[in-house]
C-alpha cells in the first residue's frame, strides 16, 4: 500500500531532480486505517520534499522489527535542529519562520501524524540522518 500512495511523489520528486528511494521489506498485515495512513504518509513526503534540494534523496523504508512494523521516512535535507527534535510534534511549531514564510504550511501536519500514529497504539520518533537530513521512525504494532 505504501508504495501506491509514493508512487505520485517519486514523479514530483523527479520533476524537481530529487530521488525518491523505496526499501518496503514489511509483507504482513497490519492493522491500521488505509485512510489515516495515507494521510500520515502525505504528511511525511510532503515535509521531506519540501525541506530537500536539487540532487538530495528521501528513503522509505519498511522492516518489521520487535514484532512491529517499521517506516522510516529519511531524508539528505536541511534537518532539524535539537530544539527542534524536542519541539517537531507540537502544534504550531515551526523549525524557521523566515524560511516557512516561503515554503508556506501551519505547523500542524506532524502533530497530526503523531496523533494518527497515537491512535494506532503505534509511536513516532524523529532524529537526524548523518551526515544530513531527518529520519521519521514509525512503529505500529501488528
Amino acid at each position: 500500500y505504501i508504495k501506491e500512495i509514493v508512487s505520485p511523489y517519486m514523479e514530483v520528486a523527479e520533476i524537481e531532480e530529487k530521488s525518491i528511494i523505496l526499501n518496503l521489506n514489511y509483507k504482513s498485515d497490519v492493522k491500521v486505517d488505509t485512510n489515516k495512513l495515507y494521510q500520515l504518509m502525505i504528511i511525511l513526503l510532503d515535509n521531506a520534499i519540501k525541506y530537500t534540494e536539487t540532487n538530495d534523496k528521501i528513503e522509505i523504508c519498511t522492516y518489521q522489527k520487535d514484532n512491529k512494523c517499521v517506516i522510516e521516512v529519511k531524508d539528505t535535507g536541511i534537518g532539524v535542529s535539537e530544539e527542534g527534535l524536542k519541539r517537531i510534534f507540537e502544534r504550531f511549531y515551526r523549525e524557521d519562520a523566515a524560511r516557512n514564510r516561503e515554503t508556506g504550511g501551519s505547523g500542524l501536519g506532524l502533530s497530526i501524524a503523531n496523533m494518527i500514529v497515537s491512535a494506532h497504539n503505534g509511536t513516532i520518533k524523529v532524529s537526524h540522518n548523518n551526515p544530513k537530513g531527518t529520519v521519521f521512525t514509525i512503529r505500529l504494532p501488528k
